[in-house]
């Protein structure tokens, strides 16, 4: 197949990226970089029962991410948890998922989170390639890249790139800032390095964005319930007013009734 050049591609309407990090076992706290694995559970089987159909970073970048109801799934960092915790329910419901690397750290624990959480080690990152998801960069030491040098900032974007090429055989395409730091000079880098879209964690649907390499997604915390969940996904946006809560209700409920209409 032919590649797509990105000014022949013109983003869906409401395309909704999920930003996850880490996903919390059984009896842990939920916070906002972790959602308890119930809770996830309950998010994707609502993703599954209102009609979203998934699809991936690539076919976001390739023109591919049609339909009525798409949603595109990433994590960022890399945590052993997702491994855990998160493939079993993606895998369980059909959906595919962008897991984002901390290259130079794979194996260690993320001390820029509280708990400081263990990161998978290359033979857990493996078993995600090969258990079907895709794998994106997300630099090699989780450095603010808008603190760094050029040298540094190319060192950190175009290395983690080969480390997880030169660990899993893979092509990587996919780039995710660390703490969202970006500039149009560290967009540009990235696009320059080889990459086909970069994620921010600017709120919105991916269709808002200003680039392929400045990717808005919709942040999931531990504290949204269902409900909110459902919000967020209607109205790209991490914190629903009042009135789109009300109006999301209204449309959620709808959505819920034809659902068990279909299926009872």
């Amino acid at each position: 197949m032919a590649a797509v050049r990105k000014e022949e591609v013109v983003l869906p309407q409401r395309v909704p990226i999920l930003m996850y990090h880490s996903i919390a076992g059984p009896g842990e706290p939920a916070g906002r970089y972790s959602v308890p694995v119930d809770r996830f559970r309950k998010q994707i089987a609502f993703l599954r029962r209102l009609g979203f159909s998934p699809y991936t970073l690539d076919d976001l970048a390739e023109g591919r991410a049609g339909g009525e109801k798409p949603v595109v799934i990433t994590f960022d960092d890399g945590y052993r948890d997702n491994l855990k915790y998160a493939l079993p329910v993606l895998e369980e419901y059909g959906f595919k998922a962008t897991f984002f690397i901390v290259s130079g750290l794979a194996g260690k624990r993320a001390e820029w989170v509280h708990g400081s959480r263990e990161l998978m080690n290359w033979e857990e990152i493996r078993q995600v390639r090969d258990r079907g998801m895709n794998l994106g960069a997300h630099s090699r030491t989780h450095k603010r890249l808008s603190s760094l040098d050029q040298w540094q900032i190319v060192s950190e974007i175009e290395g983690s790139r080969r480390d997880i090429e030169e660990n899993t055989g893979i092509s990587v395409r996919h780039f995710s800032y660390p703490y969202g730091c970006y500039s149009a000079s560290i967009a540009e880098t990235v696009g320059d390095s080889g990459f086909h879209t970069a994620c921010t964690t600017d709120s919105g649907f991916a269709s808002a964005s200003p680039s392929f390499m400045r990717l808005r997604r919709i942040e999931v915390t531990g504290m949204d319930s269902v409900f909110i969940f459902g919000c967020k996904l209607i109205y790209g946006d991490n914190n629903p007013s009042i009135k789109q809560k009300i109006l999301g209700l209204l449309y959620l409920t709808a959505e819920m009734l034809a659902w068990r209409r279909m299926h009872f």
